[in-house]
């Protein structure tokens, strides 16, 4: 099967270069992000501090990501409209449950005999996300129950959605919610497993979206 590349837009409409155009996926090289840094010399002493997960994790510079299409049909102007300058949801058929977000910021093409040659250039953010989201939903019971929950390398604050008041444990602190949805700032998750005790009524739905370098 011949390599595909989406592209939906914000506006909500999907873009199929292949299937719409007749246009090729060449190729595209997701170059990872460079972590953000940030060393301090000390005068007089040996080498420097590095304080660069000095907020908890090291931070991301943004990621470029870049595509070669080919043209044979001279359908490019149509895709081009459509693409250039927006910023829009990227993904690829060999690694289809993840996608890339990003804005078109370059394109050079060369044409011989009726053949295109198309390289776009993609400033997006430093992650790679997952298409599914994680969802968990458990019944509080009355000893109460505990969750071990964990992200991928991306840091993520979770949504949760509870039928009832509940308390909650984390870390050694504890935190009361009522019925409702909320998006606490202190089960902010990490690549780390992180044990959750829940205590209350109704159901709990814990639900986050992970992303990957």
């Amino acid at each position: 099967m011949i390599g595909r590349v989406y592209f939906k837009l914000e506006s909500g409409e999907t873009i199929t270069p292949y299937e719409t155009y007749g246009i090729f996926l060449k190729s595209y090289d997701a170059l990872p992000p460079a972590p953000k840094t940030f060393r301090v010399d000390i005068e007089g002493a040996d080498g420097s501090i590095d304080l660069s997960e000095w907020t908890g994790d090291v931070r991301f510079q943004d990621r470029i990501l870049q595509i070669g299409l080919l043209d044979t049909i001279g359908n490019n102007q149509y895709l081009l409209s459509k693409i250039s300058g927006r910023r829009c949801k990227i993904w690829f058929s060999d690694d289809n449950d993840y996608y890339y977000v990003g804005r078109c910021n370059d394109i050079d093409k060369s044409t011989r005999r009726h053949i295109s040659d198309i390289a776009m250039s993609f400033i997006c953010e430093p992650w790679k996300y997952c298409k599914e989201k994680n969802t968990i939903t458990k019944a509080v019971t009355s000893g109460g129950i505990t969750l071990s929950l964990r992200a991928k390398r991306m840091p993520v604050v979770p949504t949760i959605v509870l039928t009832g008041t509940c308390v909650f444990t984390v870390d050694g602190n504890t935190y009361n919610l009522s019925a409702g949805t909320h998006k606490p700032y202190w089960l902010a998750l990490s690549d780390t497993m992180k044990e959750v005790s829940i205590t209350g009524s109704g159901n709990v739905t814990v639900e986050w979206r992970d992303g990957v370098i």
